[in-house]
């Protein structure tokens, strides 16, 4: 296929619910951090070992690059739902091409919401390690990532089922 076709695919209920889901617990951890503003120490650990033991610290104010980076990342990310044909295929053909954009665009929506809500825990857990609790970054990091790495290949493996 020399020139990829320009389609419209219509966003699905599933697509909305998960964005929805992003969303939320983006809006939640940014209120959390709004609401224990107040009783967080000045200065916060802002990097940590393998051991989850703080190793970097800083202000109080580095919570906000999270959401900074996140919300931008995800707005972004949903732009890329509208350029199915920008995609990269391997197995694109005329009578699978609508297939093949769903799918890409299903596992583009999957993604950016995967990426917004493990910041949004990170965010989360960072205020609670600052208030002197100690949350699972490690354990989080590894699961969110074994997640995305399966989602991937999910999706892959979709992508040649429907060649």
């Amino acid at each position: 296929m020399n020139e990829r076709p320009k389609l419209k695919i219509k966003k699905t209920a599933w697509e909305y619910v998960l964005d929805g889901i992003g969303l939320l617990a983006f809006l939640a951890s940014l209120f959390y951090i709004f609401y224990m503003w107040s009783v967080l120490p000045v200065e916060i650990p802002i990097h940590f070992d393998v051991h989850n033991e703080p190793n970097g610290w800083g202000s109080r104010g580095v919570l906000f690059i999270i959401p900074a980076i996140n919300l931008p990342m995800w707005v972004g990310m949903l732009f890329l739902d509208q350029y199915p044909h920008k995609h990269n295929y391997i197995w694109l053909t005329e009578e699978n091409v609508y297939c093949q954009y769903h799918n890409s665009i299903l596992l583009a929506n999957v993604m950016r919401n995967q990426f917004i809500i493990f910041f949004s825990l990170v965010s989360w857990m960072t205020v609670d390690l600052a208030r002197g609790g100690d949350p699972p970054l490690g354990r989080t990091a590894l699961i969110s990532f074994a997640v995305m790495l399966a989602t991937m290949v999910f999706f892959t493996y979709r992508s040649y089922r429907i060649r």
